[in-house]
């Protein structure tokens, strides 16, 4: 299959399409009354962590690649959030704790999956915190939207 789609733009990868040979871009996201976002394309270690204590995490797997077939994501989250976006093609596992938290996965999960697709499993605690996975389109795969100013105006009256 070509690397492009016929306007130019890098085609999506899919499946085992994911799972590369290039070193991750890091292993660990950890934040204290703040934020860390990892988004975009960048390669997912074997073994990633990610702790939240009164902040924020969010970790968008919808562009990435793995640098394993099977990733482990060890989340924690005291009086915080951790959230982690997954396309319809990776499959995900939410198995953790919560004390007073929640833990729990989003969304449709994938209908058909490929035998060789990545799997994602999260485990860890959530403490008076949370910690989710979510099912969510990729921006190619989202319906486009008209302007608010092209869209249909309502005549009121006759």
């Amino acid at each position: 299959m070509s690397a492009e789609r016929s306007d130019g733009t890098p085609r999506p990868v899919r499946g085992v399409e994911r799972v590369v040979d290039t070193p991750p871009a890091s292993k660990n996201a950890f934040t204290v009354m703040s934020g860390a976002d990892r988004t975009g394309a960048w390669v997912v270690p074997e073994r990633f962590s990610a702790a939240s204590v009164l902040g924020a995490v969010t970790l968008d797997l919808r562009e990435t690649r793995f640098a394993a077939r099977e990733t482990t994501i060890r989340a924690h989250s005291l009086l915080g959030t951790v959230e982690v976006i997954v396309p319809d093609d990776v499959v995900v596992r939410v198995d953790g704790a919560g004390v007073m938290g929640g833990y729990w996965l989003d969304g449709d999960p994938p209908v058909m999956t490929d035998p060789d697709t990545p799997v994602v499993t999260v485990t860890g605690v959530s403490l008076l915190g949370s910690v989710w996975g979510v099912y969510k389109r990729r921006d190619h795969q989202k319906p486009k939207r008209k302007k608010w100013w092209k869209r249909g105006r309502k005549t009121i009256g006759n």
